[in-house]
């Protein structure tokens, strides 16, 4: 609930700020505010249904996640280049405002919230990137007050448009890679350090659900008169350095007889 009202209370402070100025600063601020806004909606929904397995979803809702980072990125996109064209357009125009009191406290007061706002599922994080906004924004909207040189707000927030750009790339590279179950670690590497505990695996695969989600399926070689009680000392072991070793939630096994695999890869 803190860490709602947090968010909360920076998109209604920037919203403000942009209203009274209309800068393309204050603009990317809100933004910003906007995006994380929804993004803890999703995140906050993401906990509360989680691990819900009805209607057919066996692995729960992991991948939600995945849907909240794919908001945030979508409305910085598009917010972002908002900010460049209202950035251009000022700078082309040379028609900057110069009422910066506004930007300057919705900055510091969003500064403020997001030093209490936490949380799982990133966040933490955001609240760490919003941080660093706002206190660029405040900054920037007193060295104007100070200085009088208000071709600094569009120069900023072209500059705020660029770090934004950076650090979202590889979020949106990320999301993109789970959602077509690129495997995180070297398969090759897995199977190498598998077969050393069990010559006969194969098929192996490894994939993530979601950021702190990791699964894996193999399959095995097994004697038709191996005892019970072997077989499940040879998939302790292999689970065990799927889990210490590569990080891996999830691990099913599959044990078959030679020449009886239908599988492919």
């Amino acid at each position: 609930m803190k860490t709602s009202i947090s968010f909360a209370m920076a998109l209604i402070a920037t919203t403000a700020a942009w209203i009274f100025t209309f800068s393309p600063l204050a603009f990317l601020e809100f933004s910003h505010a906007l995006a994380d806004a929804l993004s803890v909606m999703v995140s906050a929904w993401i906990v509360k249904n989680l691990n819900y397995r009805d209607k057919g979803f066996t692995y729960g809702l992991h991948r939600r996640e995945i849907f909240s980072i794919l908001i945030n990125v979508s409305v910085m996109i598009i917010t972002s280049f908002l900010a460049v064209v209202f950035s251009l357009q000022e700078l082309m125009l040379r028609s900057y405002g110069e009422n910066e009191l506004p930007l300057i406290l919705g900055s510091v007061t969003s500064a403020a919230f997001m030093t209490v706002a936490n949380g799982k599922y990133g966040i933490k994080e955001h609240a760490l990137a919003d941080l660093i906004d706002y206190i660029v924004g405040g900054v920037t909207g007193t060295v104007m007050v100070v200085t009088g040189f208000y071709l600094l707000n569009p120069i900023a927030s072209l500059l705020l448009v660029g770090v934004n750009t950076y650090f979202a790339t590889p979020l949106l590279k990320e999301s993109y890679y789970t959602l077509m179950e690129k495997s995180p670690v070297d398969v090759s590497r897995v199977q190498h350090d598998l077969k050393e505990i069990e010559p006969s695996v194969h098929h192996v695969h490894v994939w993530t659900l979601c950021e702190h989600m990791r699964v894996a399926t193999l399959h095995v070689i097994a004697n038709p008169y191996d005892k019970l009680e072997d077989i499940e000392k040879r998939r302790v072991m292999l689970e065990k350095l799927l889990k210490e070793k590569y990080e891996v939630n999830h691990v099913t096994i599959q044990f078959e007889t030679k020449g009886t695999d239908l599988a492919t890869n």
